[in-house]
């Protein structure tokens, strides 16, 4: 299902700038608006494109790195779905009470911390290594500061082995 691309990237045309189907000097492909176009009226009307199916047993866990995010982070947590069974906060050598509030923003919550900041990338690797000891199926990553629509964890393709074992299409 589309739509990732235009809930979550601030570009609206193609990322390369140019399409396969166009001249050089055509405008490229609207890729943005062609995807909300396609998916905003179906998620619009509240239609299910699937069923629940029997629990399919595997674990999904969200990695949410974080850097000072102690406004956003209780909310970017709440937001995410009750399919997702473990939610992996790491800390990056923040400043303020990002962990604090995250620790007690859900009880699916575990708070990783770096000492000091390391940058999102070295966050992302500890978050996915602690999923990994966890030995959890699905892992995806989520951003702290709300950017990203938690829709598209389970409507999109981030998450599609655990969604195709735990759907069935309509």
């Amino acid at each position: 299902m589309g739509g990732m691309c235009a809930r979550v990237c601030p570009t609206e045309v193609l990322c390369e700038q140019a399409c396969v189907r166009n001249a050089h000097e055509d405008k490229p492909v609207d890729i943005g608006l062609l995807q909300r176009f396609a998916t905003d009226p179906v998620f619009a009307s509240g239609q299910q494109l699937f069923d629940r199916a029997e629990p399919s047993g595997k674990r999904v866990a969200v990695v949410v790195p974080a850097y000072d995010e102690e406004r956003l982070i209780a909310s970017t947590i709440a937001s995410i779905p009750g399919f997702v069974d473990r939610i992996i906060v790491v800390d990056d050598g923040s400043g303020d009470g990002t962990a604090s509030l995250a620790a007690g923003a859900d009880p699916r919550v575990e708070v990783v911390a770096h000492e000091r900041n390391l940058g999102v990338g070295a966050a992302i690797v500890t978050g996915y290594r602690r999923a990994a000891e966890e030995k959890l199926d699905v892992t995806c990553v989520m951003a702290a500061d709300g950017q990203m629509d938690p829709v598209d964890l389970e409507q999109g393709a981030a998450v599609s082995p655990a969604v195709q074992a735990t759907r069935s299409p309509r």
